[in-house]
């Protein structure tokens, strides 16, 4: 019988040794997969930190809400960049120590947070606007954050670090470990660089220093270069200056719809062509006298009758003969009814003339007639409830003159408004007055119609349509007819003559946020006509540009040789700018006003 040993199962030695190798190299790989995951999303932390940075100063325009762009944050609110990462968690700051604040001072030697901070340093303590809204464009502005979540104190240094939670370095450092600041903050010099318009913020990487390669790089990474001057890199903006600026210089477009200007209108008032005659007494040939009255100082039948007795006046200048307006003006005569204003030529107003016991003359008829829509039916002519006339009613207070131009080249005085000691239209006319302005017509007023009165070298003034026979210019002297047709249809058919509307010199004011506080950019003057119907007008020459994003307010007003906001708003039954969105990377709006 044989002995046989027991069969040996295992591994030897060299299979022993082959299979640790195998596990070494796969734990290394492990162990690398496992570091590399946990920078990588170090890495995207610090992106996502980045992005909501930027979101926190100019908001998300790429989201709706309402269907316009999400532009909120800091520059909606303060009209300007942060200077530091402190400014978007926290409103008032010492910026010689991170470690103040109203929270945190030594009340045992100070009162205050600033007092402790201005002792370390004079004016070290930041104040930025608190929140408030604009009286005149009812824009809010102001500080209204903080604009970035976060769960630590505002003194920490570790408030909102990067991904590698690189720390603030010391008690001045306001940017939580982060390269942050403008083109001169970084101490650049290349022009496309130094921009304080564009803000770089950047992570130094898992190294904490400048520069690098794969996870020690600064985040972004440096594209723009400076080959002269060190620092020799600098990365991509994360706010450039289109993103938050808008530039308005190409001028903003408005489309407005005008009630037309014409319901009233100054009325005739008696004449002489030769001005320095005052009746008809004293106007001789080669003159004419055009009346109504005998005398120009009375504009209505009862204060001539009072003044100079019966038959003194007449309705159509060319005589006695004519009693109907149709028949006056078809054979080229100005009508002036029975006048018009009251009877006591010291009341400018219905209602305080009607007060006096005295007859009003709202229409051209004697007295009866009270409403436009009679007066035309009756083939009159409609002058209104309010006086609107020169002379010591507003005006010059010699009547022969229409603007202020010809009234102050003559000696005479002129008043813009028809209640003395009012200077503005706004004061006038909640003071129950007519504001004139500067008038109308010529500053020579021998010319009656814009084109021979500057061909000869005046300048004109236009606030009410009128009727010109610019075929005829030798007789435009003589024959008003700025008085005989009142409607485009009667001027152009009936005697073809050109109708004019009036014009203005209006402005566009744009206001905006700026560093905490409203300011307003003013376009240059635009001439519009008052036709009634619409028009788009185009407003240039801004005097601030560009401007920030976000909800801006626009507000049209008369010019008056300067565009200021407390000039009268056009037309004038607009009182209040309307608010109007401004959008980085897009077309200027047009508005409708």
């Amino acid at each position: 019988m044989m002995f046989h040993l027991p069969k040996q199962n295992g591994f030897s030695l060299l299979e022993l040794l082959v299979v640790l190798m195998l596990i070494s190299v796969l734990g290394a790989i492990a162990i690398r997969s496992t570091v590399d995951i946990g920078y990588s999303a170090r890495y995207e932390q610090t992106r996502e930190h980045l992005e909501s940075i930027r979101t926190a100063i100019i908001g998300n325009p790429k989201r709706t809400i309402n269907g316009q762009p999400d532009i909120s944050g800091f520059v909606a609110d303060m009209g300007r960049l942060p200077v530091n990462l402190r400014e978007l968690v926290d409103q008032n700051y010492c910026t010689v120590n991170r470690t103040i604040d109203e929270t945190a001072y030594d009340s045992s030697l100070y009162g205050s947070a600033q007092a402790h901070c201005d002792a370390l340093a004079a004016g070290a303590w930041k104040t930025q606007a608190a929140a408030s809204t604009d009286t005149t464009s009812s824009l809010k502005y102001g500080w209204r954050g903080p604009y970035l979540s976060v769960s630590e104190s505002v003194l920490d240094a570790d408030l909102y670090t990067d991904g590698w939670g690189r720390e603030a370095q010391n008690a001045t450092d306001f940017d939580y470990g982060w390269r942050f600041g403008d083109g001169y903050d970084l101490s650049t010099a290349t022009p496309h660089i130094t921009d304080p318009d564009r803000l770089v913020v950047q992570s130094y990487g898992k190294d904490y220093a400048a520069g690098g390669t794969d996870y020690d790089e600064d985040y972004p990474v440096n594209s723009l270069s400076a080959t002269d001057i060190a620092p020799y890199d600098q990365p991509a903006p994360l706010v450039d200056k289109d993103d938050w600026l808008v530039d308005i210089s190409g001028g903003i477009s408005a489309t407005l719809r005008l009630p037309l200007n014409g319901t009233r209108q100054i009325a005739p008032v008696s004449f002489c062509t030769d001005s320095s005659k005052t009746t008809k007494t004293v106007c001789t040939s080669p003159a004419v006298w055009f009346g109504g009255c005998e005398d120009q100082s009375y504009y209505n039948k009862s204060s001539c009758k009072t003044a100079l007795g019966t038959g003194k006046w007449i309705n159509c200048s060319l005589g006695v003969t004519y009693s109907d307006k149709q028949t006056c003006e078809t054979d080229g005569g100005v009508w002036f009814g029975e006048g018009f204003g009251c009877e006591d030529q010291t009341q400018n107003t219905k209602t305080s003339c009607v007060s006096a016991g005295k007859v009003w003359r709202s229409c051209t008829d004697d007295g009866t007639i009270s409403t436009q829509s009679t007066c035309t039916a009756a083939n009159q002519l409609w002058y209104g409830d309010v006086l609107i006339t020169t002379g010591s009613n507003g005006g010059c207070n010699d009547i022969h003159y229409t603007n202020k131009t010809s009234c102050v080249n003559a000696g005479k005085t002129w008043q813009s408004c028809s209640i003395v000691g009012q200077t503005t239209p706004d004061d006038c006319r909640s003071a129950g007055g007519y504001w004139l302005g500067n008038g109308y017509g010529c500053s020579n007023q021998q010319y009656s119609n814009r084109l021979t009165c500057e061909s000869s070298g005046g300048s004109w003034v236009e606030s009410w349509p009128r009727c010109y026979k610019t075929t005829a210019p030798d007789i435009e002297s003589i024959v008003p007819y700025r008085f005989i047709k009142t409607n485009k249809a009667e001027c152009e058919n009936d005697i073809s003559g050109v109708w004019t509307y009036p014009s203005k010199d209006i402005c566009m004011n744009v206001f905006y946020r700026n560093n905490g506080a409203i300011n307003f950019a003013s376009s240059s003057a635009i001439l519009i006509k008052e036709h009634g119907g619409y028009q788009t007008l185009q407003f240039n020459n801004f005097n601030v540009s560009p401007i920030p994003i976000g909800i801006n307010a626009i507000g049209i007003y008369e010019y008056d040789g300067d565009c200021n906001t407390d000039n009268a708003m056009y037309p004038s039954d607009r009182t209040q700018p309307i608010q109007v969105m401004f959008i980085s990377h897009n077309d200027l709006p047009v508005i409708n006003w």
